[in-house]
């Protein structure tokens, strides 16, 4: 027995002074335990919203205050609620996660260990609340006045001007 713990400690030292990393094989995937399942998802989920500003901005491009805000008005304007499985949390931070970071289904589901029927009915859903907020989170230009005094709008005039003097140069 001690024989083979040196061969095995002989062998694995090259490895440890060049640094290779010898990567975990994926096995929430394919394991059969429900509870190990729902401790690596909640683990997952509060590190990345509970964790560090930098955590968070990093994986949703947005720090923790604001995502708390968006919940927040996703739940009382948007009308959306989490339900016995997932967490409202979870579900905004999931379709967050997927629009910063230009995700896959797949992908997204080996992140947050969560099927692709319950992640896409959890993006709809987000999707949906987010439409409900429209008339708070879109706001409608105003239009630019002639006599505006303002000096970032007047090179938009001259250029117009340009324009303009350019067509009537081409079409005599």
């Amino acid at each position: 027995m001690v024989m083979i713990m040196e061969i095995i400690l002989h062998l694995m030292y090259p490895l440890s002074i060049t640094n290779i990393k010898i990567p975990k094989p994926i096995t929430f995937v394919f394991d059969n335990s429900l509870k190990e399942r729902l401790t690596a998802r909640i683990l997952n989920i509060r590190s990345m919203i509970q964790g560090s500003d930098i955590l968070c901005l990093d994986n949703l491009r947005m720090d923790r205050a604001c995502f708390y805000k968006l919940c927040e008005m996703l739940r009382d304007v948007g009308k959306l609620k989490g339900n016995r499985n997932s967490s409202l949390e979870e579900m905004v931070a999931l379709f967050l996660f997927t629009l910063s970071h230009d995700t896959k289904n797949r992908r997204t589901q080996l992140f947050f260990r969560r099927s692709g029927e319950t992640f896409l009915r959890h993006f709809h859903l987000v999707l949906r609340a987010l439409m409900r907020c429209h008339h708070i989170l879109l706001k409608r230009p105003t239009a630019v006045m002639e006599n505006c005094q303002d000096d970032r709008w007047k090179w938009f005039k001259l250029a117009n001007e340009m324009y303009s003097a350019w067509i009537q140069t081409r079409n005599p």
